[in-house]
């Protein structure tokens, strides 16, 4: 009979904890960007700021919704580039839309969360979402060329 040597038992343990890592990860982002598109409320920006000190640009937003309850959150670079305190946040529910108004009355439409290309085809991710907001995709389409 042959033996099993112990380097090959390494690095087969190795290669499953690696795989693993990579399902896991891409499933939780896959929830988080459902729980982002399922989300929805309307909200008034009171501050933007910066959840990590080292970095200095604003990453994060915080704001108070309609119910009274305040949060703060990161949002996109591009969405949070375009906010500024006193502006409303729109969040259609179960779509990948926000609209952010400003006081003046001027809207502007954004997808509310990219949507990577491989993540869009993973089944984990809705298959009615699989065709939908396809522009929340290009900026992946761009980077692979």
């Amino acid at each position: 009979m042959k033996k099993i040597r112990p380097y090959v038992i390494f690095f087969g343990i190795v290669a499953f904890i690696v795989l693993g890592v990579n399902v896991i990860k891409e499933f939780n982002y896959n929830a988080l960007i459902v729980r982002g598109i399922k989300d929805e409320y309307r909200a008034i920006v009171i501050e933007k700021y910066n959840r990590r000190k080292s970095m200095d640009i604003m990453t994060s937003v915080f704001i108070r919704r309609e119910n009274g309850t305040e949060e703060g959150f990161p949002l996109r670079a591009e969405i949070l580039n375009y906010l500024s305190p006193g502006d409303s946040l729109i969040k259609i529910k179960d779509e990948n839309i926000c609209y952010v108004k400003k006081p003046n009355g001027e809207v502007k439409e954004f997808s509310f969360v990219r949507i990577p290309k491989e993540n869009r085809n993973h089944w984990t991710f809705p298959k009615e979402w699989r065709n939908k907001w396809m522009e929340s995709s290009a900026w992946d389409t761009l980077q692979t060329k």
